[in-house]
């Protein structure tokens, strides 16, 4: 009798432990699962960038006409976003540039899976665009892209860490 309580013990351990370790790695898959959608979001941000310097630098073009431009090859909610910059600058509403940048990317990017502090990185690049030389605003893209990609490699960090925390 006292064998069979131990042995029922022993299989209630065994199989507690297979239930930490297979809930523990689910939440750790979920978290990976979340923070890859960052690091994929914010390498889109980061080309999107580099293509509205392009934009700007080479071809050119008047901000207005860049987010037209750039809103009919991107993925959704961009485009929109781009859309309506478009839009509000062409029609000359609501005010300055830098009101409508953040006013539509608080409108329009609200639910992009980015860190809040590159979400206020990007807003703060709406006070560089059209207020300064072209110079200017390629510098200051060129330093925001620099912030995306050490995001990006946190990003890799941290999806590195709870990767080898599922491994040990």
């Amino acid at each position: 009798m006292r064998m069979e309580k131990e042995s029922g013990k022993d299989m209630t351990k065994i199989i507690g432990s297979i239930l930490v370790v297979f809930a523990t790695s689910m939440i750790g898959i979920l978290a990976a699962s979340g923070l890859d959608e960052q690091y994929n979001e914010i390498k889109y941000l980061r080309q999107m960038l580099y293509i509205l310097q392009s934009e700007i630098q080479y071809s050119r073009t008047y901000l207005a006409e860049a987010f037209s431009n750039i809103s009919g090859f991107v993925k959704s909610p961009y485009n929109a976003w781009l859309r309506q910059l478009y839009i509000k600058l062409e029609g000359k509403q609501d005010g300055n540039l830098d009101r409508i940048w953040r006013e539509t990317i608080e409108e329009y990017l609200i639910d992009v899976k980015i860190p809040e502090r590159q979400k206020q990185q990007l807003k703060e690049l709406g006070v560089c665009l059209g207020c300064a030389d072209i110079r200017v605003q390629m510098k200051y893209m060129e330093l925001l892209g620099e912030q995306l990609e050490i995001a990006m490699a946190e990003q890799l960090n941290q999806n590195f860490g709870l990767l080898i925390g599922l491994i040990n």
